[in-house]
């Protein structure tokens, strides 16, 4: 199924949105229970072009609404990133993190993050820019900016595009690798003075 979607779901009739947590029908900090109201609290001619894909772990759920859900389970870097790539957005509705995961390897994908702004969710998303940060536990807030991206198709493009970039910039393992590497050579260069103790 997800073999057939193209990059950034470009090729679909669909707004697809995907979340992404383990037991997030068990653990209320992942806020799962938020995004399926905000699903349901959406208008008819939104709701009806939705279709939402979540992985994470096993789940029985089939729909919300009228809303056709995908569950794929504990899924793999290969299928992680299918699902990514085939998202119009990712949303993340937990009620505490710091710099989770998913964030980054969505936009890495070029899908828009919306996120509660909570934790660290502003270092991994930039508000309006890369995606969009919802005022923690606001329902209407979410519902309002999933409705606005599905109908503005020229935004989710050019969220998408300073998503990757951004990702890019910040995150790629050439980066990383860097930062790391720059860390390191400081304290190289001006080691710390070793306190010792009597005891």
């Amino acid at each position: 199924y997800l073999s057939n979607f193209r990059f950034n779901n470009v090729c679909s009739s669909y707004f697809y949105i995907s979340y992404g947590a383990v037991s997030f029908q068990t653990d209320p900090r992942k806020g799962f229970n938020y995004l399926v109201q905000a699903i349901k609290s959406l208008p008819a001619d939104v709701s009806s072009n939705i279709k939402l894909l979540v992985f994470g772990n096993r789940s029985n759920i089939s729909s919300i609404s009228n809303v056709k859900v995908f569950c794929y389970g504990f899924a793999d870097r290969n299928t992680l990133r299918l699902i990514y790539n085939a998202s119009s957005i990712f949303v993340l509705p937990s009620l505490a993190d710091n710099l989770p995961n998913t964030a980054l390897e969505a936009q890495s994908c070029a899908t828009p993050v919306l996120g509660f702004n909570i934790g660290g969710m502003s270092d991994a998303i930039q508000d309006g820019s890369t995606g969009f940060l919802i005022n923690p536990l606001d329902i209407h807030h979410l519902s309002f900016h999933i409705q606005q991206l599905f109908r503005d198709p020229d935004l989710v493009s050019l969220l998408s595009y300073q998503a990757r970039s951004r990702s890019l910039n910040l995150w790629s393992p050439k980066q990383v690798a860097s930062a790391y590497y720059n860390v390191y050579q400081n304290v190289i260069s001006n080691p710390p003075e070793i306190v010792s103790y009597d005891f």
